[in-house]
């Protein structure tokens, strides 16, 4: 029923265009040639983030890189704008550089947009997961010419990083080091100047009755064996991975070679004795030369050798970094091994002969317990022995 309202200014238009003013939340469709009703919220349904959520890690003070890509699967186009992001992960580039700067960007039917994150720990808990989202908003489509600009919505994805601890190396503390520096060097200092009085007493009735020879080996196996203190106090700290690798075979090579000359020196010392006043007991006349004498120390010497030579070859010990038991992998230390299992022979076998020319050694100083000290020495050396035994 139409009124006929005969004051009216403006004739009765009964159609529509572009041009006319659609009410408040309605747009102009071109397609229907009519005002259409504007969506509650734009569909967010098909804009669809390359990674949720976005999972990175890193270690405290360092910094983690990302990229997300945002795709629009509408059919009709979006307007983004990055509304909220957390401040320890800034936005660093964007295929899209206008949106970084706070402009709006229109996201095209089937287009996509990248953006790159710098994610920094410095200001973030060590040991902990930290997750926060990273907000955008998504106006209207730009075919509603604007009409529905106020009608928008919000889509985000989470990030998170995992902030490691730093690594806990457990290097060998200065001091340690130091004070074991200092021990090698005393007894270096030590076996020098013991085998300078030797050489220089060596026609006094007392130092010529101990056989001067063997009391210089005894000081040149001590001297060899301090040495072994040195690679024990080296690192990855202060050398590199192979630095270390030859530091761990260099310690059994110092230490046994060292322990072999100084036992079998005080083995062949005190055999001599005994050999001797056996054969005067016997009132048999002998005559020992210096190789007969040094014969036991060569053997074991050679035999000692051969194996450190063959377990170097074979199944060397090798520098590795070790999670300390029952922490996580950033707690670690550093330790000698071998890959396989011969080394575990080999160490057995040098360490058989090694006890056993200090058994022998022992079992000489027993057999020359009635022979004046004076001349055996056997006591001294029966503790000596026996102080390596404890």
């Amino acid at each position: 029923r139409l009124l006929n309202n005969t004051s009216a200014q403006v004739s009765l238009n009964f159609f529509s265009s572009s041009e006319s003013k659609c009410p408040a939340g309605s747009f102009w469709s071109g397609s229907a040639q009519a005002c259409s009703l504007c969506p509650v919220k734009p569909s967010d349904e098909h804009l669809t983030f390359s990674e949720e959520p976005m999972e990175l890690e890193a270690q405290k003070g360092q910094n983690a890189e990302g990229r997300v890509v945002l795709s629009n699967r509408d059919i009709l186009d979006a307007s983004i704008l990055i509304k909220s992001s957390p401040e320890w992960a800034p936005f660093t580039n964007s295929t899209a550089p206008g949106i970084l700067q706070g402009n709006e960007h229109t996201l095209h039917a089937g287009e996509s947009i990248a953006f790159d994150l710098l994610v920094s720990t410095i200001n973030l808990e060590a040991g902990l997961r930290v997750q926060e989202p990273i907000t955008f908003t998504v106006k209207g489509s730009n075919k509603t010419s604007g009409f529905c600009a106020d009608s928008s919505t919000e889509i985000k994805f989470d990030l998170s990083i995992l902030v490691i601890p730093p690594p806990q190396k457990n290097y060998l503390s200065n001091h340690i080091r130091v004070v074991g520096l200092a021990v090698m060097v005393m007894i270096i200092l030590t076996s020098l100047a013991l085998a300078i009085w030797v050489i220089y007493y060596r026609e006094n009735k007392v130092v010529k009755s101990s056989q001067p020879i063997f009391l210089l080996l005894i000081c040149f196996g001590t001297l060899v064996m301090s040495t072994a203190i040195l690679p024990l106090s080296i690192d990855d700290k202060i050398v590199s991975d192979r630095g270390c690798d030859i530091s761990c075979m260099a310690m059994p090579w110092l230490l046994s070679v060292g322990f072999v000359l100084t036992f079998s020196a005080l083995f062949s010392k005190i055999l001599k004795v005994n050999t001797i006043v056996q054969a005067s007991l016997r009132l048999d006349r002998i005559q020992l030369s210096l190789v007969d004498v040094l014969k036991p120390l060569v053997a074991l010497s050679l035999i000692n050798l051969v194996l450190l030579l063959i377990w170097t070859l074979v199944d060397p010990w090798k520098w590795e970094t070790l999670a300390v038991l029952g922490t996580n992998k950033q707690n670690t230390y550093g330790a000698c091994k071998a890959e396989g299992k011969a080394s575990h022979i080999f160490i057995t076998l040098i360490l058989l002969i090694n006890f056993g020319s200090l058994m022998m050694t022992l079992v000489q100083a027993y057999k020359a317990r009635d022979i004046r000290d004076s001349i055996s020495e056997s006591k001294y050396i029966a503790i000596a022995s026996v102080s390596w035994l404890e």
